[in-house]
């Protein structure tokens, strides 16, 4: 898809160093939104832990992936409640009314 072909630009560029880890997340999700604003975004790689789960839903993504944060960690279960709480602080700085 238009969608796949544009993340995958990004995702090499990432990869050869060229972006950082934020600007990696920031300019797939622009390209996604210029093929179609409605889609929504989730970004997957990275996240071992409750900060980057915050740091990429303020970014802009709706969702992120976790699960190698998950089974890494020394704790699972703690870590699978540290980024759920980091998700809802995300989700609700963002929706403030």
């Amino acid at each position: 898809s238009l969608a796949e072909s544009a993340c995958r630009g990004a995702y090499r560029a990432y990869r050869n160093g060229k972006n950082k880890r934020r600007e990696y997340v920031t300019e797939t999700i622009r390209r996604v939104r210029e093929i179609n604003p409605d889609i929504m975004v989730l970004q997957g790689a990275g996240i071992s832990n409750g900060e980057d789960v915050y740091n990429t839903i303020m970014l802009g993504a709706e969702a992120t992936g976790s699960t190698s944060g998950i089974f890494k960690a020394a704790d699972p279960a703690a870590m699978v409640e540290e980024m759920i709480s980091a998700l809802r602080a995300a989700w609700d700085e963002k929706h403030k009314a």
